[in-house]
């Protein structure tokens, strides 16, 4: 629930845009504390991938 947190405030500061497009978005579209949360986001999903690989 944590990482869909995140999104979600992301996705908040678009409001004009439909949540399911946020994650094709620019970033600089959104405040730049927002945009650190979602490069930390996307760096989680980086590491689990290599994870997924690695194990």
């Amino acid at each position: 629930m944590f990482i869909i947190t995140r999104v979600y405030s992301y996705c908040d500061c678009q409001p004009e845009n439909p949540q399911f497009t946020c994650f094709v978005q620019p970033m600089y579209i959104c405040k730049q504390v927002n945009s650190r949360i979602i490069t930390a986001w996307s760096g989680i999903i980086i590491a689990s991938s290599v994870a997924a690989i690695s194990a």
